[in-house]
């Protein structure tokens, strides 16, 4: 490969020109299918030339081998061994001595190979790291050693432990943490951005290494205490060198990123390692018990000391706030290390949690340039992970539920007090002609937010004085002169509007204001607004008060959502047309067609999850409407001229992530509707080509809409022989691809389940084929549900037409097979009532037949098949009234609040229910069969079919037609069948009156 023509190639992809671009990609495109290309780019980015134009083309080979290493490192014969051999013998050289701008991409083509070629094809790569650890120039060699052992370190890092390909950490670790102890304590005796850089990078591969298991290195106090102790000095070390003055940059500062890194690996190892009760065996309690006795205290009054200079307004990162506010969540709800935090814990949720809560310059700054970004952090927690705001809402509220005898009344206090002391400044603001200073207004806006949060636990505690609070001081910030105070005060009276309120008009007056708010300037304000009359209208007073004005708040909803894409305000309208469904049918079409504008508007945004959430929410208002009206079919009529070039468009789209709220959709439609019309039945091949291509996966949520075509719409369906075509290669291709779950073929069996029971008559020509595919899947069926639903199609089959089941089964040779299967299994296999009532049905039809006309299997077990469909009856009787019973008695669970002692530790799953603050591999799922499943609700052919009436009627007919078999079978069976017959046929002719 010549390596100046590549250089030139890689330049021109470069120049402003498009031909030149195209024709150098080109040209690169070629070269790649030539012998080595990877290592000539290598060569290239290595070069030790470093012009401005060099550069350019090193970054330009570096993205280019990046990409190549990323998609063809595991390809056969892609990439050639020698070439192969060059690249593990200079990346790591190349790693160690380039810019850091290079150092990026190189490091991913690294990381790719190690995890393709580590330690079977690179054994030596770990001592060619430590080589850098002692060679010359270490001063130059270290930190790209440092990347090196990070990223080597990385891929191990949730590897279970028993794992073969975890087995190489443990040497890593043994031969490299001694020496990153070394380094790590001389890099501690200096505070420049070089050492942090490097301290960062040793926090990396330790937190690496803790993440799955502790390892055995780690688990002797003599070697973690070293390393616990230098974290513990990089956290709390006084920061001497400037700091960038942007807020942006300086949290990501490598000085405060060691911090931060270094209070997560508090955080983790207490959560992970130091609960004894969460230890599974005894060497594990016995660490953990060590850990709380040699580490709690230290821990509890570092990281405290860390916090406790928010309170002098000094700059903390907000996610090494939030990875100490983790480590106190933890320590609140363990005896031993709430004993230790208890005297501090007035001064922390006074100096700490509470600053947090107010409102700050930073949100203002928001609220000012970006309202939109302001709103989303408000209410969409998820996309902010690391918020101090919600950790430390979280922390207050598990405190004060779960220590509140200590604790509630002093916090209470000290926020009455923050109350009454906010109501002297407006008095004396009023006085002097101002606005209250800004300063009280931020804590107000905290005590709002504190207040608002402890709800649930102040409805039990302090229910007697919540209206009297609400009307002192909160109605009058509805008016606030500070917009956060009237956008907090419509939050806070949402959280207290379910209260028995003695005076009313506090209710209506609040009720009121934030309806007026609706019309405010400030568009967080307006959202605020929005969401907390959602709220509102679920209540009965709310509701009433707000019908008067159901016209303008529409309208007012449809104009935020031209302002702003938010799936709380989506929401919000959502409720407001549910709670309203009978004055809703004037707005449905106008209100669908708002509705799927800003749908398309967020999905063509593709803009993160902020808006595929809303969009989300637009669908499931859709689907309000079409709930809301449904008592009036002939709207939906107009509501299909909207709607359905939406839906075909999104189904056509492959838009997975809504499809199942477009079958929604599409399920209201085709249920609700007169009739199917013409432009509904364009859907039904579009749901077809979208299970073929792309939703294979979703046959059960596809089966709701298809059950409707069929069952309201069985002529249509029928006078297209292509639907039943499509319907049962759907059905063939569930059961025959190897990649179906056992899931996949219940739900195909269902599916075709609809089109026998609907069309009886019809499918002659199918009934072979569903046959015979049914019964090549019951030879490789396992479990008791699959072979269940396969026998149920049989069942359907029977039911359809007995004596085509039979010679179709004759005919493949799987009559005897199939029954002995059937029979062995008709009490321990069929659970459901309906799945019962089916086999009743179906095997009655066999009464229909002459007796000389059944197979010998049948024959030879008449009287077990007559004794079985009576005991079948009599268990449907009374499985029916046993669930009705139990439907009956069932109740709701009210929510409690556990108050512990000081000697009590929150249980074990408590403890760690926030686990996933810190990743340690996948969950252990257990596979289980469900023998006790619940009873679907669903419309069937069968629901207007009586199974005693007609096997009453079968019976009789039978002993008419087969005189000398009847009498025989009277005289054979048991007298218990005899007496449950008996109540059979007693039952049918009243049931028949």
């Amino acid at each position: 490969m010549d390596k100046q023509q590549l250089m030139i190639a890689l330049a021109s992809t470069l120049n402003q020109d498009k031909q030149e671009r195209t024709n150098a990609e080109t040209t690169l495109k070629q070269a790649s299918t030539l012998p080595g290309y990877i290592a000539t780019l290598l060569d290239i980015i290595t070069l030790n030339e470093n012009s401005q134009q060099a550069i350019a083309i090193k970054l330009a080979a570096s993205v280019s081998f990046k990409n190549f290493i990323r998609k063809y490192w595991d390809h056969e014969n892609k990439i050639q061994e020698n070439e192969k051999v060059y690249i593990r013998e200079n990346i790591t050289k190349g790693i160690i001595f380039c810019t850091d701008k290079l150092r990026s991409s190189l490091l991913t083509s690294f990381q790719a190979i190690i995890e393709s070629d580590y330690p079977n094809f690179w054994p030596n790569l770990l001592d060619i790291i430590l080589s850098y650890f002692n060679g010359p120039n270490q001063a130059l060699t270290i930190p790209g050693a440092l990347y090196l052992l990070e990223t080597l370190a990385k891929i191990f890092r949730y590897r279970p432990p028993e794992s073969e390909k975890r087995s190489p950490f443990e040497e890593i670790i043994n031969k490299t943490f001694p020496i990153l102890l070394n380094f790590l304590q001389h890099l501690s005796q200096s505070q420049t951005i070089q050492t942090a850089e490097m301290q960062v990078l040793i926090a990396k591969i330790f937190n690496s290494a803790i993440q799955y298991e502790l390892p055995p290195l780690l688990k002797s106090n003599n070697n973690l205490l070293p390393w616990m102790n230098l974290f513990l000095k990089i956290l709390t070390c006084p920061i001497t060198e400037p700091q960038p003055e942007d807020l942006k940059e300086r949290s990501k500062w490598p000085i405060w990123h060691a911090k931060k890194l270094s209070a997560s690996i508090f955080a983790y190892m207490f959560q992970r390692y130091g609960l004894p009760n969460s230890s599974t065996n005894q060497e594990d309690k016995a660490f953990a018990i060590n850990f709380l006795n040699l580490y709690a205290s230290t821990l509890i009054d570092a990281l405290f000391s860390v916090l406790v200079t928010i309170k002098s307004g000094q700059f903390l990162p907000g996610s090494l706030i939030c990875y100490c506010l983790d480590f106190f969540s933890i320590a609140i709800r363990l005896a031993k290390t709430y004993k230790i935090f208890k005297p501090k814990i007035s001064q922390f949720l006074i100096e700490i949690i509470f600053p947090l809560l107010c409102f700050n310059d930073e949100d203002q700054q928001i609220w000012d340039e970006d309202p939109t970004e302001f709103i989303q952090r408000e209410y969409d927690s998820f996309n902010d992970f690391k918020n101090p705001k919600n950790t430390a809402l979280d922390l207050m509220n598990s405190l004060l539920k779960v220590r509140s005898r200590e604790h509630l009344n002093e916090f209470m206090v000290f926020l009455s007090n923050g109350l009454q002391c906010y109501l002297n400044e407006v008095e004396q603001a009023k006085q002097q002609g101002r606005p209250p200073a800004i300063s009280f207004a931020k804590q107000k806006s905290g005590l709002m937010l504190a207040i608002g949060s402890l709800a649930p636990l102040l409805k039990k505690r302090y229910i007697n004085i919540l209206e009297q609070m609400l009307q002192i001081h909160v109605l009058f910030e509805f008016s606030s002169p500070y917009p956060f105070l009237r956008a907090r005060a419509c939050w806070l009276f949402t959280q207290f509007d379910n209260i028995l309120f003695q005076n009313q008009n506090i209710f209506l007056q609040a009720l009121h204001s934030i309806l007026n708010l609706l019309g405010d300037n400030e568009l967080p304000i307006k959202i605020f607004a929005a969401v907390a009359i959602k709220s509102l209208v679920q209540l009965e007073s709310g509701s009433k008060a707000i019908a008067p004005h159901i016209t303008t708040l529409l309208d007012q909803y449809f104009k935020l959502m031209d302002l702003i894409d938010s799936d709380e305000l989506v929401g919000a309208l959502d409720t407001i047309l549910s709670a309203f469904s009978d004055q809703i049918p004037p707005y449905a079409v106008i209100a669908c067609e708002k509705l799927v504008c800003a749908f398309l508007k967020m999905h063509q945004e593709d803009d993160e999850d902020t808006n595929a959430i809303a969009a989300l929410q637009c669908l499931r208002a859709i689907q309000t409407i079409l709930d809301a009206v449904n008592k009036f079919p002939e709207i939906y009529i107009n509501l299909e001229t909207v709607l359905v070039p939406f839906l075909q468009k999104m189904i056509n789209s492959d838009a997975i992530e809504y499809f199942e709220d477009i079958l929604r959709i599409i399920t209201f439609l085709t249920f609700y509707s007169k009739s199917i019309s013409p432009a509904l039945w364009t859907l039904f091949p579009l749901l077809y080509n979208a299970f073929e291509e792309y939703a294979t996966d979703l046959i059960g949520n596809i089966l709701i809409p298809m059950d409707n075509y069929i069952s309201r719409g069985k002529e249509q369906f029928l006078s297209a022989p292509q639907y039943m075509e499509m319907v049962f290669n759907m059905f063939k291709k569930l059961l025959e691809d190897e990649n179906s779950s056992e899931n996949d073929c219940i739900e195909a069996c269902k599916l075709i389940e609809v089109a026998l029971q609907n069309c009886r008559g019809c499918l002659d020509f199918w009934v072979p084929k569903i046959i015979a595919l049914t019964a090549n899947k019951l030879k490789t069926a396992l479990t008791r549900r699959l072979i269940s639903l396969l026998l149920l199609v049989i069942a359907n089959c029977l039911l359809y037409n007995p004596i085509l089941t039979i010679q179709s089964l004759e005919s493949i040779n799987e009559t005897t097979n199939l029954f002995s299967t059937w029979f062995k299994n008709v009490f321990t296999h069929f659970k459901k009532v309906y799945d019962k009532k089916l086999v009743v049905l179906s095997l009655t039809t066999l009464f229909n037949l002459p007796l000389t006309s059944l197979p010998q299997v049948i024959k030879v077990n008449f009287k077990a098949l007559f004794e079985a469909l009576i005991k079948l009856i009599l268990d449907i009787k009374i499985q029916r009234e046993k669930e009705s019973q139990e439907k009956e008695e069932s109740e709701s669970e009210e929510e409690s609040f556990e108050d512990l002692g000081d000697e009590e530790d929150v249980e074990t799953q408590d403890l760690l229910k926030n686990e996933d603050l810190f990743p340690k591999g996948f969950d252990n799922l257990e596979d289980f069969e469900d023998e006790d499943e619940d009873e679907e609700e669903f419309i069937s052919a069968i629901d207007e079919i009586n199974e005693i009436v007609y096997f009453s009627q079968a019976c009789q007919e039978f002993s008419q037609r087969e005189a000398g078999a009847w009498q025989e079978l009277s005289s054979i069976i048991n007298e218990e069948s005899k007496s449950i017959f008996s109540q059979i046929v007693a039952q049918a002719q009243t049931l028949k009156g």
